[in-house]
């Protein structure tokens, strides 16, 4: 794959969020700072300022009207991606967030914290209160993301959780090992599953049997986050060794090793930040830079 830098960020970038066509980018940082990029041009269009600590993860609407941002402030904020203005600020939480989802419909945001919960706000109505909290998780919840009508959380105590949106029903699935990332696959029958045992799993939703697992790269301390690239067909990781794993979605074979100049020296209690978008992928940088991978893996 072709690969493209550019410096974007004073410090570590913890967040990023792709388009789906690909062309533009967000980035959250250790500065506090969101930015929003043009993929081709490597060229800044608008910075995003309200966070008081470090950015630590990004969601976009699916018709990229609107992003969510999170982190060490306990705060998340809603933002019109355009005009680059502050919809509405969600805290309620008693220790950062780690991750931000909407769902289809973009009318609830949910907000998975260090402190075990998930909450989910209306984003329809004026309230600034919890439409629901959800407490089952043990530690840290790291990961969280919408797949049609369930929502599906990832924690430190090891434990996939799948809630029925519609029943308020959980489904457990039990990894054994702290998880840092959970990801959709692009037909929404698979979740693929980033674990401190350096190991990706790929899961069947319906059964819950783990159908592939994903080894290779190092992945033991930090948050490192995971995708599907190339309209499924590949998944990608990134690694504490600084490299970016590329595996066969169905054989499970390492087919690339990209190296992406990222330092574990510099890290410190950081995220591995991973993004896809039409035919990109981008990865973060712990000295603020963006590396966008452009080549089609085929």
């Amino acid at each position: 794959m072709d690969l493209t830098s550019f410096n974007a960020h004073h410090g570590p970038i913890h967040a990023l969020a792709v388009n789906h066509k690909g062309t533009y980018a967000l980035s959250g940082g250790q500065d506090k700072l969101i930015h929003l990029w043009n993929v081709h041009t490597r060229s800044k269009v608008l910075t995003y300022s309200a966070h008081s600590y470090p950015v630590l993860d990004i969601a976009l609407t699916q018709d990229s009207s609107r992003f969510a941002s999170a982190g060490g402030d306990r705060s998340a904020f809603l933002w019109d991606v355009s005009s680059g203005s502050r919809i509405a600020r969600y805290g309620d939480h008693s220790a950062r967030i780690n991750s931000v989802a909407f769902n289809t419909s973009a009318s609830v945001l949910a907000t998975a914290s260090y402190d075990t919960t998930v909450k989910l706000w209306d984003l329809r109505s004026n309230s600034f209160k919890p439409l629901q909290v959800l407490k089952d998780a043990k530690d840290s919840v790291n990961s969280a993301i919408f797949s049609g009508v369930n929502l599906i959380t990832g924690s430190v105590d090891g434990m996939i959780r799948t809630y029925d949106m519609r029943n308020c029903k959980m489904i457990t699935d039990v990894v054994a090992h702290p998880i840092t990332c959970v990801r959709d696959s692009p037909d929404s029958n698979c979740l693929l599953v980033s674990s401190l045992d350096s190991t990706l799993r790929l899961f069947d939703k319906a059964n819950g049997t783990v159908l592939q697992r994903y080894k290779g790269h190092v992945a033991v301390q930090y948050r490192t986050q995971c995708g599907f690239v190339n309209h499924g067909e590949w998944i990608a990781s990134m690694s504490e060794d600084g490299m970016v794993y590329i595996w066969d979605f169905l054989s499970g074979e390492v087919l690339h090793r990209l190296t992406s100049k990222t330092s574990i020296e510099t890290l410190n209690n950081s995220a591995f930040a991973l993004a896809t978008g039409g035919d990109i992928l981008a990865t973060s940088s712990l000295h603020g830079r963006i590396d966008i991978w452009t080549k089609k893996l085929s």
